[in-house]
C-alpha cells in the first residue's frame, strides 16, 4: 500500500497492441460498408418482389452463422493458441478445427439448402412461395462462410488478425460482380449465385494465407473443403427440385442428408470425432499426433 504506482507510455506495448487491433477495426468498417453497398445493389436493381424474396432468403440463411459463429470461435481459439509453438501439434490441431467446422457448417445449413421453400411458406406464407432456389444458393454461401472463419481463427492464434481482413477484401471484390449482373437485369437468384462467388474468392484468398503466413499445407485443408464441396452441392441439387415436394418427403430427405453426413464425418474424420466426444465430455483433448510432412500442396 505504501508502492507508488504511476502510470506512462510505453511505446512497445502500445506498437503491439496497434498491430494486432487495427486489422480488426478495418474488417469492422470494410464489412459495414460492403453490406450497405450490397443492400444497395439489392434495392436499386431489383423489383420489390426480388428484394423481398433475396432479403428474406438472406436473413434466414445468415442465422446459423449469427448463433454460432462466435461459438466456434471460443472453442477452435484455446485449442490452437494452446499449443502455438508446437508446429506439428498445431497443424494437428488445425486438421481437427476444420473438419470440426466442416462437419457443423453441413448439419446446420442443410436444412435451409434442401427444405429452404417449405421453410419460408411455413413460416411466411406462400406469398413468399420462390425463395427456395435463394436459400438453397445462400446456404451453401453460409456453409462455406463457416469454413473460411476456420483459416482466420488459426491466424489469430498466432497474433495474426490480418487473415480476416484480407479474405474479406476479396469478398468485397465480388461486389462489381453484384453490380454488373444486377444491371444486366439479373434476378435475386443469380444476386446470390455472386455472392457465393464472392465467398469462394474469399475462402480460397484466406487459406492461401494461411499457408504463406502459418505454414498451414493446403493438404490439411483439403478434406474440409471436399466436405463441404460435396455435401453442398448435393444438397443445392436436391433443394432445387424439392420446392414442391411434401413436407413428409423433404423431412425423409433431410433426415437422410443427416445420416449420410454424419456417417462421412464418422469415417474420414476420426481425431475430430475424438475431439469432440472430449469437448462434449469435458475432458482434456489428447494430444494428437503429427501430421505426416508432404512434399507438396
Amino acid at each position: 500500500a505504501e508502492q507508488r504506482i504511476s502510470y506512462g507510455w510505453e511505446k512497445r506495448y502500445v506498437g503491439t497492441i496497434w498491430g494486432f487491433a487495427w486489422p480488426l477495426l478495418a474488417n469492422g468498417f470494410l464489412m459495414f460498408f460492403s453490406q450497405q453497398a450490397d443492400q444497395f445493389a439489392v434495392a436499386s436493381f431489383l423489383t420489390l418482389g426480388d428484394v423481398a424474396i433475396y432479403s428474406l432468403a438472406f436473413t434466414l440463411a445468415s442465422l446459423p452463422w449469427f448463433l454460432f459463429g462466435q461459438v466456434s470461435s471460443s472453442l477452435m481459439l484455446p485449442l490452437l493458441s494452446a499449443v502455438q509453438d508446437d508446429p506439428p501439434r498445431f497443424k494437428a490441431n488445425y486438421r481437427i478445427c476444420a473438419d470440426l467446422s466442416a462437419v457443423a457448417s453441413i448439419f446446420l445449413t442443410l436444412p435451409l439448402i434442401v427444405a429452404g421453400e417449405q421453410v419460408v411458406t411455413l413460416l411466411y406464407g406462400q406469398k413468399y412461395s420462390g425463395a427456395g432456389p435463394v436459400l438453397a444458393i445462400l446456404g451453401v454461401t453460409s456453409a462455406v462462410r463457416f469454413l473460411r472463419f476456420v483459416p482466420a481463427v488459426c491466424a489469430m492464434s498466432k497474433a495474426d488478425t490480418g487473415n480476416l481482413l484480407f479474405s474479406n477484401l476479396w469478398r468485397a471484390g465480388s461486389l462489381p460482380i453484384v453490380l454488373v449482373v444486377a444491371f444486366l437485369g439479373g434476378g435475386a437468384t443469380e444476386i446470390a449465385v455472386s455472392a457465393l462467388v464472392g465467398e469462394l474468392m474469399a475462402t480460397g484468398a484466406s487459406f492461401w494465407r494461411l499457408r504463406s503466413r502459418q505454414n498451414i499445407p493446403l493438404s490439411a485443408s483439403i478434406p474440409a473443403l471436399g466436405y463441404v464441396g460435396f455435401f453442398s452441392v448435393m444438397a443445392m441439387f436436391v433443394g432445387w427440385f424439392a420446392g414442391k415436394w411434401s413436407f413428409v418427403v423433404v423431412a425423409a430427405v433431410v433426415m437422410a442428408g443427416f445420416l449420410g453426413a454424419g456417417a462421412a464425418g464418422y469415417i474420414f474424420f476420426p481425431r475430430a470425432v475424438e475431439a469432440a466426444r472430449s469437448i462434449l465430455g469435458r475432458k482434456v483433448i489428447p494430444h494428437p499426433q503429427p501430421m505426416p510432412a508432404t512434399t507438396g500442396d
